[in-house]
C-alpha cells in the first residue's frame, strides 16, 4: 500500500482519475490523465510527500461525489442557490426549494453538520457563494449521516485556510438595482496555529411578480367561478455578517478548534395584490386591491467546538464536535384592502411573525484504518431541536392607526425533537470489489404543543437504517457500482401544527398532527468511464416510498381554499442520471448532465382519480472558454422539466447564466456575472381537481448583474493548493 500525504491527510492510491498516482519519474504526480503537480523538494516530514497542485472539478468516492466550486465565476458574487443550480442532479426553484433527481426531501448540511442556517425556503440565499469551497452530493447516504432526507444529502463545505503565513482577500461588487457585495477575509497560519475570519456586507433587491387564475366549482349553479389575482412584491435586504475560526494542533497531533459566525438581515418589503371574482358568464362580481408594507429581521448565529486526537495508534482518529445554531426571525406587515366592486369602506389589518429555532448537536466519531486497507467507522450522535412559532394579527383603524388584536389570528406553537443515533460502517476490498456496509440506529422523540389551542402530541420510535455500497474497477477507465440505503423524511414542524393560519384571506393554511414520516428504500446502479480528458457516467436509480408527504388543497368557498398536508397512498420513482465532460480544444471545456425519471403517484385519498404517472427530466450544460491565460468565460444553462404533483403539475422552465473573469495580475482580478440572462426564472403550478382548477405563474424579475474586483494578498492567489482528497466536511450529523 502506497500512501501520499495531501495537505495533512493520507489518501490511499487507487484509481488514476480519483487519486494522485506516482509517475514513472518519481517526481511528478498525475490526477486522471493530466500532470498537475510536482513534489516539494523538501517534504515536511520524513516518509511524506507534500503535493501542491490543481484539484479536479469532480472527485468520485465510493458513497458520494465531491464537486469543486471555487472556480465558479457566478458563485463569487452570488449565493449557494446559484452554485447548487449548476450541479448535476440538483434543482433550486424560485422559492428556494431544493430537489435531488426530482425529490424535494433533501437534507442540507454545512461542513457535515445540520444547521438552522440551511433550513427554510430562503435559507440558501443567506450562504455566500464566495465562502463555499466544494459541495458533496450524496444520493445514497452512508450510516455516518443522519437518516433524514429521502432524496439524499447536499453537504456544503466552506473554505478552510491551508496557506502558511498571512493571507486573505478583499472583494467589492456592484450590481444592478442598487445591489452590492463587499467582503474582507483574512487568515494566519504558523505551526499548529490557524486563525481565520471575515466580514461581509451585502444588499440584495428582489422583485417577484405573480399571476393566478383560479376556477372554483359553485355547487349551487354547478358552474365554475373565476378568481383572478396579480401580485408584485419588492424587497430590499441588507445583510452584514461576520465569521471566525481558530484551530491549534499540538505536536502529539491533538487538535482543538473553535468557530463562531453571525449574520443579521434587515429588510423592507412592499407588495400589491389585485383580486377579482367573475361568474360563469364572465361578469365581474367583486374586485379589490390589497397593498402591504412592512419590515423583516433575521439573525443567524452558529458556535462550535471540536477536539481531535489519535487514540491507540498513528492511524486511528477520535473526533468530538459540539455545535449550536440559532435562527431568529421577526416580521411585521400592515395591509390596506380597498373594495372597488361592490364599493365599501376600506379595511386595514396587521400580521406579525416571530420564530425562534435552536439546534444543538453533539457527536463522537471514531475512525480506524487497518493495515489490510480496510477502515472501520463508528460513532454516536445527539441532536436536539427547539422551535417556537408565534404568529399574531390585528385590525387597523385606518382613521386613527390604532391596532386591535384579533385572537383568531394568534398562533403559538412549540416543537421539540431529540434524535439519538449509533452507527457503524466497515469498508474493505474483497478481491476486485470495494465494499462498504453500515448500519445506523436512531431513536426519535417528538413533542408538539399548540399553546392557544389546548393541543399536545407526543411520538417516539426506534428504526434501523442499513446501507451497502459495492464498486468494481473494470479497468483503469471504467467502474461499475451498486448501492442501497434506507432513509426517512420526517414532517416539518409547521406541517404538524393543526392551527388554521388566516393571514392570507384567500389561501388558508394548516398542518396535520397525524402525519406519518416518509420511509424510502433507495437503490442505485452506476457505470462510469474516465480517460484521456473525457468522461461520462450513467446511473440508474429506484426509490420505493411509503407515506410520502404532500400538500392537499381543499375548496372552502368560491374564492377561498385551504392548503393542508397528507400522506400519499403510493409514490414510487425511478430513472436515469447521465453526465459527460470533456474538452473541445485546449481552450474549450464542457460539462453536460441530466436526469430522466419516472414517477407513479396514487392520490385517491385526496379525491384523485387513482394512480397516475409521468416521465420528466432535467438538464444542465456549461461551457468554459479560456482564450488567454488571463481570461475566462463561463456560460451555463439549466432546464427543469415539467413534473407531476398529486393534484396537478409544475411546468418546465430554463435559465441561462454568464460569467467573465479577467486576471490583471496574480493578486487582482475583475469579474462580471449575469444571472438569469433572459429573465426566464419562473415557477408555474397547476391544480386540477373536480372542484378546483388553478394556474399560478410566479416570476422572479431578472436578470441580476454584478461587476466586481477581487484583490488577494499573502499566500497564493489561488485556493486550490494542498487539496485534501479525504477532507469532505467531516462525519455526518
Amino acid at each position: 500500500m502506497v500512501w501520499v500525504r495531501l495537505g495533512g491527510a493520507k489518501t490511499r492510491q487507487r484509481r488514476r482519475s480519483h487519486y494522485v498516482a506516482l509517475a514513472a519519474s518519481g517526481a511528478w504526480f498525475v490526477c486522471g490523465d493530466a500532470v498537475v503537480a510536482q513534489a516539494a523538494a523538501e517534504p515536511a516530514q520524513a516518509g511524506e510527500i507534500v503535493v501542491k497542485g490543481l484539484r479536479p472539478d469532480v472527485i468520485k468516492k465510493l458513497d458520494r461525489k465531491i464537486y469543486s466550486v471555487d472556480s465558479d465565476l457566478e458563485g463569487a458574487s452570488g449565493t449557494a442557490v446559484e452554485i447548487l443550480n449548476k450541479l448535476p442532479s440538483v434543482a433550486v426553484d424560485t422559492d428556494g426549494q431544493v430537489s435531488l433527481r426530482g425529490d424535494g426531501n433533501v437534507t442540507i448540511l454545512i461542513d457535515g453538520r445540520p444547521s438552522n442556517q440551511a433550513s427554510g425556503a430562503d435559507a440558501l440565499s443567506q450562504i455566500q457563494g464566495k465562502d463555499i469551497d466544494k459541495v458533496e452530493i450524496i444520493t445514497n447516504p452512508p450510516a455516518e449521516f443522519k437518516a433524514d432526507g429521502v432524496g439524499g444529502i447536499i453537504n456544503i463545505v466552506t473554505k478552510k485556510n491551508r496557506t502558511p503565513g498571512v493571507s486573505g482577500n478583499a472583494q467589492a461588487n456592484a450590481g444592478n438595482k442598487d445591489r452590492y457585495l463587499l467582503g474582507l477575509s483574512g487568515a494566519y497560519k504558523k505551526g499548529g496555529l490557524n486563525l481565520s475570519g471575515g466580514v461581509t456586507l451585502k444588499q440584495d433587491v428582489r422583485i417577484r411578480e405573480g399571476v393566478q387564475e383560479r376556477r372554483i366549482l359553485d355547487p349551487a349553479s354547478n358552474a365554475f367561478v373565476v378568481n383572478n389575482q396579480t401580485t408584485r412584491e419588492d424587497s430590499t435586504r441588507v445583510t452584514p455578517s461576520v465569521k471566525s475560526a481558530a484551530d491549534y494542533t499540538f505536536e502529539n497531533g491533538e487538535t482543538i478548534g473553535l468557530s463562531y459566525s453571525y449574520a443579521e438581515r434587515r429588510g423592507e418589503r412592499d407588495s400589491v395584490q389585485f383580486n377579482e371574482v367573475r361568474d360563469a358568464s364572465g361578469a365581474l362580481e367583486r374586485a379589490s386591491r390589497r397593498a402591504g408594507d412592512g419590515s423583516e429581521w433575521r439573525l443567524d448565529t452558529a458556535a462550535g467546538a471540536r477536539y481531535e486526537r489519535k487514540l491507540f495508534s498513528e492511524e486511528d482518529l477520535l473526533k468530538f464536535n459540539l455545535q449550536q445554531t440559532a435562527l431568529r426571525e421577526r416580521e411585521v406587515f400592515d395591509y390596506v384592502t380597498r373594495f372597488d366592486t361592490p364599493s365599501q369602506p376600506s379595511e386595514g389589518d396587521r400580521v406579525g411573525q416571530n420564530t425562534d429555532f435552536v439546534k444543538t448537536e453533539f457527536s463522537a466519531d471514531y475512525e480506524l484504518p487497518f493495515k489490510s486497507g480496510a477502515t472501520l467507522k463508528a460513532g454516536y450522535n445527539l441532536e436536539h431541536d427547539s422551535n417556537a412559532y408565534d404568529y399574531s394579527g390585528g385590525v387597523i383603524d385606518l382613521t386613527t392607526g390604532a391596532v386591535t388584536n384579533d385572537q383568531a389570528l394568534d398562533n403559538r406553537f412549540h416543537y421539540n425533537r431529540k434524535i439519538q443515533a449509533l452507527y457503524g460502517s466497515y469498508e474493505t476490498k474483497l478481491g476486485p470489489i470495494d465494499v462498504q456496509t453500515g448500519l445506523r440506529i436512531e431513536q426519535t422523540d417528538i413533542a408538539t404543543r399548540l399553546l392557544n389551542g389546548g393541543f399536545e402530541s407526543r411520538r417516539d420510535d426506534v428504526r434501523l437504517y442499513p446501507s451497502l455500497y459495492l464498486s468494481r474497477e473494470l479497468d483503469d477507465s471504467r467502474t461499475l457500482s451498486v448501492s442501497y440505503s434506507r432513509r426517512i423524511s420526517r414532517p416539518d414542524p409547521e406541517a404538524l401544527n393543526p392551527f388554521i393560519d388566516r393571514r392570507d384571506p384567500r389561501n388558508l393554511r394548516s398542518g396535520n398532527p397525524d402525519l406519518k414520516p416518509k420511509d424510502t428504500h433507495s437503490f442505485e446502479l452506476g457505470y462510469e468511464f474516465d480517460a484521456d480528458g473525457f468522461g461520462y457516467n450513467i446511473t440508474g436509480f429506484y426509490r420505493r416510498n411509503r407515506n410520502s408527504i404532500t400538500n392537499v388543497t381543499q375548496v372552502i368557498s368560491d374564492d377561498v381554499v385551504l392548503v393542508t398536508r397528507g400522506n400519499l397512498n403510493k409514490d414510487n420513482a425511478g430513472g436515469l442520471e447521465l453526465g459527460m465532460n470533456g474538452k473541445l480544444s485546449s481552450k474549450f471545456s464542457y460539462k453536460l448532465s441530466g436526469d430522466i425519471f419516472y414517477r407513479e403517484i396514487d392520490a385517491t385519498a385526496f379525491g384523485g382519480e387513482g394512480a397516475k404517472s409521468d416521465i420528466a427530466g432535467n438538464g444542465k450544460a456549461s461551457l468554459d472558454y479560456k482564450p488567454t491565460r488571463t481570461d475566462t468565460l463561463q456560460i451555463s444553462a439549466n432546464y427543469t422539466g415539467e413534473r407531476l404533483t398529486p393534484q396537478g403539475s409544475v411546468s418546465a422552465f430554463t435559465t441561462v447564466n454568464v460569467g467573465y473573469k479577467r486576471l490583471f495580475s496574480d493578486a487582482l482580478s475583475g469579474l462580471i456575472t449575469v444571472s438569469d440572462l433572459f429573465n426566464d426564472q419562473k415557477f408555474k403550478r397547476r391544480f386540477d381537481t373536480p372542484d378546483l382548477q388553478d394556474v399560478s405563474d410566479r416570476r422572479q424579475a431578472g436578470p441580476v448583474v454584478f461587476i466586481g474586483l477581487v484583490y488577494t494578498f499573502g499566500g497564493k492567489a489561488k485556493t486550490k493548493d494542498n487539496f485534501n482528497y479525504d477532507d469532505a466536511g467531516g462525519a455526518g450529523g
